[in-house]
């Protein structure tokens, strides 16, 4: 299992106890986990925003550990560091396996 998936894992273990069924409230197809108003703590604790949603999850300093944001210095790609936009990629494509893991559907993205 990839850091990643690990830190996915972790967030969605804490999201299955702590708001049940979060997983049918996410659009696959509009989830983006560098902006705000779309990334899954958003679709999950729809109509609260982003910074509740963080408080209420008491993850306001554990995002990263929880696969809920990347981290400061991006990822290391075989001695190169990426930018964060690969983390978001990497992180949106592990929460729509984690969500079709529980849904059954389909873990492309269009997929369902």
């Amino acid at each position: 299992m990839t850091a990643v998936a690990e830190r996915v894992a972790r967030g969605a273990a804490l999201l299955d106890r702590e708001c049940p069924r979060w997983h049918d409230r996410i659009d696959c197809d509009r989830l983006d986990m560098s902006d705000p108003r779309s990334c899954l703590l958003t679709q999950a604790f729809r109509p609260r925003k982003f910074g509740d949603s963080v408080a209420a999850l008491g993850l306001t300093s554990r995002l990263v550990e929880h696969g809920l944001a990347p981290t400061a210095a991006g990822r290391d790609d075989g001695g190169m560091i990426t930018g964060a936009e690969v983390w978001f990629a990497d992180l949106e494509a592990a929460w729509i396996a984690a969500v079709a893991a529980r849904t059954g559907q389909d873990a492309s993205p269009g997929g369902g």
